[in-house]
């Protein structure tokens, strides 16, 4: 009786490791995770099991086929699955979704893996040669319209209190605290007085102003005090509030940022004790690319910081302040071709000049990232130098991509003597999910680079 029992118990316990490995298969199919149900289907007995088995696997092949700009062989591949039965649903509908979007990529020209030329931008070597580091973007689009070492990681002096001010407006905005509070100023600061040429907003420890009054000494007069006065009342020292930038960097995909404290003062004159342990130099430094980045998500979540960017002179307490973006209106080098709002300078001695610009051309909001000039008239010469020639020689048009499963109207900028119809090259997974379906635009051999939204 008893070894009938432990016979019994084993080879009840082997038919439901089967059942289970076929159950969980279909599970996975279901939650439309095609490739990793396949390896349940690969360790399950039942023939049904092999069949889905083998479904799945000429549905990679077909991928693959796409991917490698193979459409055709792609279609005939998905079509082959979708005339087999039985089957389960999401295997059939992957199924017909690779045979529509290879039918389109035939019938629409997509491109199979290209090598490109050279990228659909302002030519670097010709336009901005004496600019060390820079990027220029449409704010909406993400498209990168010039760039030249724009990954290069460079110390970027008070650049970088623009991420300390989208931290900052992200924290007022999730505590649903008030510009109009006012905050005690405390010994936080001590120790700026000592540095005639920083920026301050000449703060006096133990009065009080308003967030709002901070905000604009910290945009407009580049204020070390007011930053850091604004973190000690949010985050309960300057360690936190750094800590917090960082978490930042990492949720909008910075890649290169380096961060010692959200002033962005060398460590050896900042007052402010600790910081970040964690950094390995000796000042706050970000690519052009990066700063880029944070200058798109501060303006598409918190687009009143340009109300305060534009503002020519402000007044902190008895004190009157200059904005130093000398691209304002009736500022010395404004034009009349475009508008500039905004946003931001940045001056230290391993930074050089660097600036910020942001500037309406054709309806359109660029960003420009301009560093290591090697003065404050050349920062603003070489942006005024690569603004005037987007604006007199490139154009913003609305193109109809051909996007799947449904077609996208999307404003590109393009040179105004280039007419030649616009590409898309896909690399697609259909078997996971979220599935993915990645497209590139081109321009005959050129690919128009286009940086990834952060949202």
């Amino acid at each position: 009786m008893s070894v009938f029992v432990i016979f019994c118990l084993t080879g009840c316990q082997k038919l439901s490791t089967k059942n289970s490995a076929f159950q969980k298969g279909e599970y996975w199919v279901r939650q439309g995770q095609l490739a990793r149900a396949q390896e349940y289907f690969k360790h399950a007995p039942q023939a049904q099991a092999h069949t889905y088995y083998q479904q799945i696997a000429s549905l990679k092949r077909a991928q693959q086929h796409f991917n490698q700009g193979q459409f055709k062989l792609s279609q005939q591949q998905a079509q082959q699955v979708s005339h087999q039965g039985p089957t389960l649903f999401n295997i059939h509908k992957t199924a017909r979704q690779l045979i529509k979007i290879s039918r389109q990529a035939q019938r629409q020209k997509f491109l199979g893996p290209t090598v490109p030329t050279s990228l659909a931008q302002i030519d670097s070597t010709n336009i901005g040669q004496k600019i060390n580091a820079g990027i220029l973007l449409d704010q909406d689009s993400g498209q990168v319209i010039w760039q030249k070492q724009a990954q290069q990681t460079l110390p970027v002096a008070s650049l970088s209190k623009l991420l300390a001010v989208y931290t900052i407006y992200q924290t007022l905005t999730a505590r649903h605290i008030a510009l109009n509070t006012k905050i005690e100023t405390t010994s936080v600061i001590t120790g700026i007085e000592n540095h005639s040429n920083l920026s301050t907003a000449k703060l006096i420890v133990g009065q009080k102003y308003s967030i709002e009054e901070l905000l604009r000494a910290t945009i407009v007069a580049s204020a070390n005090d007011a930053v850091m006065v604004l973190g000690q009342y949010l985050y309960g020292n300057q360690e936190q509030f750094v800590q917090q930038m960082v978490q930042n960097a990492k949720v909008l995909h910075l890649k290169s940022t380096q961060l010692v404290n959200a002033n962005g003062l060398p460590i050896d004159i900042d007052p402010s004790i600790a910081n970040n342990p964690q950094a390995k130099v000796l000042e706050n430094q970000l690519s052009a690319q990066d700063l880029a980045r944070v200058t798109q998500a501060l303006l598409q979540r918190f687009p009143q910081v340009v109300k305060i960017s534009q503002q020519k002179q402000i007044r902190i307490g008895n004190e009157d302040f200059v904005n130093t973006n000398e691209m304002l209106t009736q500022s010395r080098y404004m034009t009349d071709k475009y508008q500039v709002d905004g946003l931001k300078t940045g001056t230290g001695e391993a930074a050089g000049y660097g600036v910020i610009v942001t500037a309406k051309i054709q309806n359109r909001r660029v960003i420009l990232v301009i560093l290591k000039a090697p003065s404050n008239t050349a920062r603003f010469e070489q942006a005024q130098e690569l603004l005037d020639y987007l604006a007199a020689n490139w154009t913003v048009r609305r193109e109809k991509l051909p996007t799947f499963p449904r077609s996208t109207w999307m404003a590109i900028w393009r040179n105004q003597n280039v007419h030649t119809p616009l590409q898309l090259q896909y690399q697609i997974n259909l078997l996971d999910k979220p599935q993915q379906l990645d497209y590139s635009i081109w321009n005959q051999k050129q690919q128009i680079p286009v940086l990834p939204s952060n949202n």
